[in-house]
């Protein structure tokens, strides 16, 4: 999928190691901070900035029946109410 969006070689080897790392960055910080609004604001723009990208490249994934991206929009909104509930600090 890296490849269809222009993210070859070692770049595309690069953002795929990073990414799954991120992952692992957000998840283990979900769990573990006590403050989490700017987590919440750091994955708001992850999942925003990669599903631009996939929607610019790969539109079809829209419609796949699977959802791959069509499933990022109630996962922004459960994100972004938890950001709105957080207690701000």
């Amino acid at each position: 999928l890296l490849a269809r969006t222009g993210i070859t070689g070692g770049l595309g080897l690069f953002a795929l190691y990073a990414g799954a790392t991120l992952d692992l960055a957000f998840g283990a910080a979900t769990l573990l901070m006590r403050r989490r609004r700017r987590l919440y604001q750091a994955q708001l723009l992850v999942i925003l900035a990669y599903t631009a990208i996939i929607t610019w490249h790969l539109p079809g994934f829209w419609l796949h029946p699977y959802g791959p991206i069509l499933k990022n929009l109630p996962i922004l909104a459960a994100i972004w109410l938890l950001h709105e509930t957080e207690e701000r600090a």
